[in-house]
C-alpha cells in the first residue's frame, strides 16, 4: 500500500511514476461537499498521468465509502437516509455488477491482503464465501473507537473503502 506523497513512486511493475501536481476532487456526503487536494503523478515513458486518491473515495465516485457503504449494507442511519432512491439504486447495481470484478482481484492479490490484514493483527476467514464478502466480515465500518488498532488510522472507513484501498493502491488523504 501507498501511504503519503511521495516525489516518485516505483510500481510492481518496475514503472517509476513522479509527482506532477496536485488537483482539487470534490468531496460530497449527504450533509456537505468539499474539495481537497489530491496529488497527480507522471508516467514519464508513456505519458499518463495517475491520480492519487484517499481510502475514503472510489475511482469515479464523489461520495464517501462510507456513504455508498451504508446504501449498499441498508443501513438505517442519518448517511444512507438522505441519499435518493435513484441513487441508492445506481450504488447498489454498481456494486453487484462490479462484486465479480473486486473478488478476482483481491484473489490475484491475496498475498497483499494477507500481509495488509497481519499488519492489523488480523487474517482472512476460512469460510468460502467470496473475498469482498470475506472483508465485509473484518471491516464492518460504524465501529466503536476503542475498538479500533492503534496502527490503523482509516479502520472505521469500513470494508468498501478497504477493497478500494487494496485495488487502486490508494494514497492517504493530502492535507489542504
Amino acid at each position: 500500500m501507498i501511504t503519503g506523497i511521495d516525489k516518485e513512486i516505483i510500481c510492481d511493475d518496475g514503472t517509476v511514476l513522479t509527482l506532477f501536481t496536485h488537483v482539487w476532487r470534490i468531496v460530497k456526503e449527504p450533509d456537505k461537499t468539499y474539495h481537497i487536494r489530491i496529488p497527480v503523478y507522471k508516467d514519464k515513458e508513456n505519458n499518463k498521468y495517475h491520480r492519487g486518491l484517499p481510502s475514503f473515495l472510489i475511482p469515479h465516485k464523489h461520495y464517501t465509502t462510507q456513504t455508498i457503504q451504508s446504501v449498499i449494507d441498508d443501513e438505517d442511519d442519518i448517511r444512507s437516509s438522505l441519499i435518493s432512491d435513484c441513487l441508492r439504486r445506481i450504488w447498489i447495481s454498481w456494486y453487484e455488477s462490479h462484486k465479480d470484478h473486486f473478488d478476482k482481484k483481491l484473489i490475484q492479490y491475496r498475498s497483499a491482503v494477507e500481509e495488509y490484514l497481519l499488519d492489523l493483527g488480523m487474517k482472512l476467514p476460512d469460510h468460502n464465501n467470496s473475498m469482498p464478502d470475506k472483508l465485509r466480515t473484518l471491516f464492518p465500518g460504524h465501529i466503536d473507537v476503542e475498538d479500533v488498532p492503534d496502527n490503523y488510522y482509516h479502520y472505521d472507513d469500513g470494508w468498501l473503502a478497504v477493497i478500494s484501498q487494496i485495488i487502486t493502491n490508494s494514497f492517504s488523504l493530502v492535507p489542504i
